[in-house]
């Protein structure tokens, strides 16, 4: 199996597992999805490139296969709004 079916397999099953219906947009290198997940905001990217600022100023690039971006919402406001009533 070659890495871009690899690739294009992993980010199907990805989206099976966790993407949000319909937010599926482009194919192969240029597919990506949102996540739906309780408590998490994000999205699944193919081929992406991505720089990091290391401490002296220089950027490190690279270039992911599949690029996972999410972070965790926490649902103690909502929870405590929802009990103020």
């Amino acid at each position: 199996m070659a890495e871009e079916d690899v690739r294009n397999q992993l980010m199907l099953e990805l989206f099976r597992r966790l993407g949000r219906p319909d937010s599926w947009v482009g194919d192969e290198k240029r597919a990506e999805f949102e996540l739906d997940r309780p408590g998490l905001i994000g999205r699944v990217a193919a081929e992406r490139n991505s720089e990091y600022k290391l401490q002296g100023g220089q950027v490190l690039s690279h270039r992911s296969d599949v690029l996972v971006e999410y972070r965790r919402v926490e649902g103690s406001l909502l929870d405590a709004a929802a009990h103020q009533h």
